[in-house]
């Protein structure tokens, strides 16, 4: 499935315009698997977005921080 996605995304940059719900672009600063410059382009697309880097994260959420990833959470729940 991930390889398939790889290929053949389904959403395109310009499809991220189109979304008006507040987000928030995590990325970790160890991530192998997507890029900074993926995540910029993309947050870049959304009209309302944020963009915070996870400091001492690699790709699997299950290696995420969870006092970091809470404190980005609620600075964008809360802002």
């Amino acid at each position: 499935m991930m390889v398939n996605l790889g290929k053949n995304m389904p959403l395109q940059l310009n499809d991220f315009a189109a979304v008006e719900a507040p987000c928030l672009l995590l990325l970790g600063d160890r991530d192998k698997m997507i890029t900074m410059e993926e995540t910029i382009n993309a947050y870049k697309q959304f009209p309302n977005a944020q963009f915070g880097m996870l400091p001492g994260t690699p790709h699997p959420i299950e290696q995420v921080d969870v006092n970091t990833l809470s404190f980005f959470i609620t600075r964008f729940c809360y802002s």
